[in-house]
């Protein structure tokens, strides 16, 4: 009977134990379970911050689109302002100055007319342009144009030198500095019975307008209504001597 009861009091000892361990388990498994709780819930609150972030740069793209479409829309409507404003500059070389400054005047454009030293065609012709016929301008684009006019007599001696150079056949010559406020004058000189043409040239090499278009031995001037540095682009055959004075 003792026997029988030692063996129960072990049982019920061992039953103890096995269920204390258990309900250490149990609270083991309970704690991890908040600890997991607590991360989820910070995981989701931290899903809701980006979910929010997200929503906000989806509607700043949005309107980032949207004003990057109005700007196309603005470029657009530009660009058609300054295409339907575009003209091909007029074929004016032999016509009239007063037919120049017509469609000039026209299409708003700004016209310079250039004094040029001519003697083989009518007072008042066109010899050249800048820009070249076809060249598409704006309104408010100069237009300038190289107007047959009688040479001038050659400068007195009052006249200051501040450039000359003499040469035979066609030539570029070195630059020449003509400053504001300064009243400029080229006189030349040229021997032969050919053609002989002066055009002034800018520091690329393009020019910028024809200042003299004679045949024959000639002694003579033209005025240079011009500023900044320029060389001369001379077309002759023969001897030839280029000199800008400075008038008072």
């Amino acid at each position: 009977m003792q026997e029988q009861y030692d063996e129960l009091s072990a049982e019920m000892d061992a039953l103890g134990e096995a269920g204390g361990e258990k309900a250490a388990t149990v609270e083991e498994l309970t704690a991890e379970n908040v600890e997991l709780t607590g991360q989820v819930e910070t995981l989701t609150g931290d899903l809701d911050s980006l979910t929010s972030e997200k929503d906000a740069l989806t509607d700043e793209l949005a309107g980032l689109e949207q004003e990057n479409a109005d700007l196309r829309e603005q470029i657009e409507g530009i660009l058609d302002d300054i295409d339907a404003s575009v003209v091909a500059a007029s074929d004016l070389d032999g016509g009239t100055a007063a037919a120049a400054v017509a469609a000039a005047e026209a299409n708003g454009w700004v016209v310079i007319q250039i004094p040029t030293a001519a003697s083989e065609v009518a007072a008042g012709t066109v010899l050249s342009q800048t820009p070249a016929a076809g060249t598409p301008m704006l309104a408010g684009s100069a237009l300038a144009i190289s107007v047959a006019t009688a040479p001038e007599p050659p400068p007195g001696a009052d006249a200051g030198t501040i450039f000359e150079e003499d040469g035979n056949g066609s030539a570029t010559t070195g630059s020449v500095n003509l400053e504001p406020g300064v009243r400029h004058f080229l006189a030349f000189t040229f021997e032969g019975e050919d053609r002989h043409v002066v055009s002034l040239v800018d520091a690329d090499g393009d020019t910028v307008a024809q200042l003299v278009d004679l045949n024959g031995t000639t002694e003579a001037g033209a005025t240079l209504p011009f500023i900044r540095s320029y060389s001369f682009a001379v077309e002759t055959e023969g001897a030839w001597s280029l000199r800008v004075v400075t008038l008072p």
